[in-house]
Order: C-alpha cells, then structure tokens, then sequence
C-alpha cells in the first residue's frame, strides 16, 4: 500500500532535482552578463513570472508536506500520546536569600498503564526569551503528582510545563507556564532620625535594610496616640520623607520598614519626633453687617504671615447678645472668610470676635464689633380680655399685656373694631395704656376688636376677641323733635329736645347724641334723665357749627336700680374707678 507513495514522492524529488539544477544554470547566465538590454529586459520578464509561479508552488508543496509528517505516524504500531495532565499549579517561595518553585498537578483523563511524567525547567528573561538549556526532570511513578525544583535565584524568571510520557516517544505535555521566584524579604531599616520639623511637619531620614533585594517601597508608621495610628507608603522607595499635615506642638511615635514583592520587613526601632508650637494671630478687618431680621454677615482677612507658621484649620466666631451671659459659636473653614450667621433675635444687639485656630488651639481674638438685626414687628399684645362695664347702653372694657417681643419702643397701639362683617373704626391707644373703654355698643350684635402694638417698623400681628351685645326690645318715646337754639343770656347754643309720652311706664330718659360726621370718629354722649315726667331736654352744644344725631330712649321700670347694683359690684370687683365713656364709640343703639 506504500508503492504508490513512495512512487510520487521520488517522481517529486526528481523533478525538484531538474529544477534546482535549470535555476542555477540560469542565475549563472544572469550573472554572466551576455545579454544585450533589449533582450536581456524581455527575458527577465518571462523568467521573473517563471520563478514566481515555482515559488508558489513549492510553498504549497511544503505546506502540505508538512501536514502529512506531522499526521504520520513514525511507527504504526507505536501507543498514541496520552493527554496532558491537569490542573498545573506552579508556586514559588524565597527563604534566606534561596528560592524554590513548586510543581504540583492532577493525572490526565484516562492515563495508560506505564505512564510516566517529565518536567520541562528553563530559565527564561522578562521577555520571555530562553537564556538557559532546558532542565528536563523525570519521574517514573506515575502516582507522584508534585515535583520541587530548589536552590534557585530570586527575582529570577522560568518557563515550566508538564508532560505526560507512554512509551518511549509518545508525550502529552501541558501548555507552559512562566513564573518568577519572589524576591527576599528585607531586614530592618537603619538609622531613621528625625532631619528637622516645622509646626505641622516633621522630616524623617534613615538607612537601607543590610539585606534587601530590589524594594518596592518604605512603608512609614506613625502615631500621636494608640487610637490614631496613621500609615505611609513611600513610592518610589527613597530614604527622606516629610510627613505632612501633623498637629502643632505634639510628639508622634513613629516607624520605618522596607518592603519587597515578598513581604515587609521588621520595623525600624520607634523613634520620637515633634512638631513646633504655633499659636495664630488675630484675624484682619474684622466687619459686619445686618442683613435682614434674625440674620447678619460678618468678614474677615486671615492673620499677617509669620515665619515657621503652621496651617489655620479654621476660624471661630463668638457671639452674644447685650447680657453678655450665653456666647455662642459659629465654625467654618480655613478657606472661607465670610459667613452669614442666623436664628438670631430681630431688632438686638449682638457682640462679635473672630478666632483663628489649629487643630490644638485657639489663637488671639481680634476686635469686637456690635452689630444690630433689622427690626420686626412687635409680636401680638398678650392676654386680651373683655369685660362688660355697662349693660344699658351696652359698653365693655379691654385690658392686655405687652407683646412678648417689642423690637425696639414702641409708638401706640391701634385697634382695629367693628360690627362683625361691617365697617370698622381705627383708634389710637398711648403706648402706656394697657385697657380700652369702648363706645356704647348696638343691642343683640357681635363686635370684633382687632389689638396691634405699633413700632418703628410697623403694626404688628393683632390680638383678636369678639363680644356680643345682649337682644332687647328698646322704648322709643313718640314724636322726637330737635331744635337749635342759641341762647340770648350767653350767646351759646343748645339743642332743645322734646318728645310725647312713651307707650309704656318708665323710670326716665336716656338721651344719646353725637356730632354728624362722614368719616365716624367721635364718641356718643349720654344724658340721663331720671324723671319719667320729663318730656325734653336742653343740651348746651361745645361744637355748635356741627350737625348732631339725637336718639332718645326710655329707660323701663327697675332698670335704675339693677344698673345701680351693677355698678357698685362692678367697682367693687374691678377696682374700676374711672369714666370710660370718653375713649371709644360705636353706633347708636337703634
């Protein structure tokens, strides 16, 4: 089944003989220079596409050539290649300036019998080039699966593979791995002082471990305190570092190792260092200002730079009122030189200092400064009350407490009051005072008072009650006629009042009368007559140029005395020794 094969394969080497042999008797000819240009041109170009077509075609030949050498076996009847085992793990180790690597791995998947293992060892470079014969290591049992490759260089590079062997050439091996031996672990830095400090920085410098390989970094420990412990990397590794951002005045125990890709290394002997002491000065041009009712701003420049200066961690401002018995603070940042501090009372007066400070101390205050809010309106009057001084023409009294907040003095208090759902009348109470008498109020009505303190920026939220009048049924005499008359004797006029019997038996007359005006500003007037006899009345006029209203009721029988009673209780219990008939008014009782 060979003779075929074997047939093509001489009738190829024959004709690769033929043409090796026609193309160096060509390139001879080529070399010899007999050829003119013209021909030698159209020459070269049949040779050229010539040459061409024999160097692609070979190169299919080897191609294919070399596929069927690699699918052939070298023996028929030789065992095929086992898999290759699995699951290689490869690990190294440094210990005492040696290393070793470590080669552990599972059995392929379905081993034959008299299966062995070779191990493959070769130095390469960080390039992955060989720099070394390979190291092959067999191992005949085929239950051992871990090999040990020992007295090896650190931080020195291998390509390491596995593979499994049946037979004498048949192999399966694993695909390489490459690894790298670790480096040494390094012994203990020497030396670390302390060069020099500042207020929040101390410099260290130290000597190289006696033994260290190539390090990665210098690892630097240092604490104010076992709570606070801080950790540096210092990388690239260098012997001098400033460590930064230290608190002022303070003495820090600090550590210095050195590190490689296997490990750190013991730490240095703690050494001791401190910063300097630094106490800051006075913020600058300290100054403020309201900025509405419960609010101001306040501004500041940093203190005057000095030498060996620390870092300013912050600035503090401290506030209080006029007692000057609570003072509060207000924080903020280093960067920061203007803040607004809030919740504070309208219309007050507030004391400011500024304070820069470290993370260990307050400096110097600067200069206070008083800043006053912007004023409110006063807060509502408190504890409005009403009571009821007279029944028959109904009249009530207020009393109230000062508002809890004035804002400053106050200029009067204005009370707003009315018929409800009608038209009201503004009076103006002395900032003193701290009752209202009103005017005679209408029969079966509900009135509405509206309290407000009144500052210098305004009228305040009011106080607000309400009273209602009492239903009665009123006694109007008949025939009501009102003369002006202007008396000879003195030359003042009065108006004379008349009127016919009422309809029923009273006790007398109350006669109400008040100027007439557009705008309704003044208060009623009242006379009574106690004669139910009477059938007029003459009432001298203070403003005669004045047009009047005059009501004229009677008064029903008893009344007089329950009115009297009333008021002796009335005055008993109030203590209400006045005339309050004089500071308000309302309309007539109709």
């Amino acid at each position: 089944m060979f003779t075929t094969a074997e047939n093509q394969l001489r009738s190829i080497v024959q004709n690769g003989q033929t043409l090796l042999d026609f193309i160096y008797q060509e390139r001879q000819k080529h070399g010899g220079g007999n050829m003119t240009g013209g021909s030698l041109m159209s020459h070269n170009v049949a040779y050229s596409s010539f040459i061409n077509d024999v160097e692609t075609r070979l190169a299919d030949m080897e191609q294919a050539t070399q596929e069927l050498v690699r699918i052939m076996r070298t023996c028929p009847d030789a065992p095929l290649a086992p898999p290759p085992p699995t699951n290689v793990i490869v690990e190294s180790t440094t210990v005492d300036n040696v290393s070793s690597i470590v080669v552990k791995w599972d059995p392929p998947f379905n081993p034959p019998e008299n299966m062995q293992y070779k191990v493959y060892f070769v130095p390469v470079d960080m390039n992955g080039l060989q720099t070394a014969g390979e190291v092959v290591f067999r191992i005949c049992d085929s239950t051992q699966t871990i090999a040990s490759i020992t007295d090896l260089t650190p931080r020195s590079r291998y390509r390491i593979r596995v593979g499994a062997v049946a037979g004498a050439v048949a192999e399966g091996a694993s695909m390489p791995l490459n690894v790298k031996t670790p480096d040494i672990i390094p012994s203990r830095v020497r030396n670390v002082m302390v060069k020099s400090s500042t207020a929040n920085t101390i410099t260290l410098m130290w000597n190289p471990p006696p033994i260290m390989g190539d390090l990665m970094s210098y690892e630097i420990y240092y604490e104010e305190n076992p709570v606070n412990k801080v950790h540096i990397t210092v990388n690239p590794p260098k012997n001098m570092y400033v460590i930064k951002d230290l608190t002022e005045g303070t003495s820090y125990k600090i550590e210095v190792s050195a590190k490689s890709d296997n490990g750190e290394g013991e730490k240095s002997i703690p050494i001791e260092g401190s910063t300097q002491r630094f106490i800051p000065g006075a913020p600058q041009a300290f100054k403020g200002d309201a900025i509405n009712k419960t609010a101001v701003v306040v501004r500041w420049a940093p203190p005057p730079p000095k030498p060996g200066d620390g870092i300013i961690r912050g600035y503090l401002i401290n506030y209080t009122d006029v007692r000057y018995t609570d003072v509060a603070e207000h924080r903020v940042g280093a960067d920061v030189f203007e803040t607004v501090i809030t919740n504070l009372t309208p219309a007050q007066v507030y004391y400011f200092r500024a304070f820069a400070f470290t993370h260990k101390s307050v400096g110097r205050g600067g200069p206070v400064i008083a800043l006053e809010t912007l004023a409110d309106v006063p807060s509502p009057p408190r504890q409005l009350q009403i009571m009821t001084i007279r029944e028959e023409p109904p009249k009530i009294a207020l009393t109230w407490l000062p508002p809890l907040h004035t804002y400053g003095n106050l200029k009067n208090y204005t009370l707003v009051w009315g018929v409800q759902n009608g038209a009201n009348r503004t009076e103006y109470i002395s900032k003193t005072r701290l009752e209202w008498s009103s005017d005679f109020l209408d029969d079966d009505t509900t009135h509405v008072f509206r309290l407000s303190a009144v500052n210098k920026v305004g009228l305040g939220e009011a106080a607000v009650t309400t009273y209602m009048t009492p239903k009665k049924v009123p006694i109007i005499p008949p025939n009501v006629k009102v003369a002006r008359l202007q008396l000879q004797s003195n030359g003042s006029t009065i108006l004379n009042v008349t009127w016919s019997s009422p309809p029923v038996s009273v006790d007398g007359f109350r006669i109400l009368f008040r100027k007439f005006q557009l705008v309704y500003s003044g208060r009623w007037e009242l006379v009574e007559i106690f004669d139910p006899e009477a059938r007029n009345v003459e009432i001298p006029l203070v403003e005669p140029d004045y047009p009047y209203i005059v009501v004229v009721r009677g008064i029903p029988k008893g009344q007089i005395m329950n009115m009297y009673n009333t008021h002796q209780n009335h005055n008993m219990n109030q203590n209400h020794n006045r005339n309050p008939g004089m500071h308000g008014m309302g309309p007539p009782p109709l």
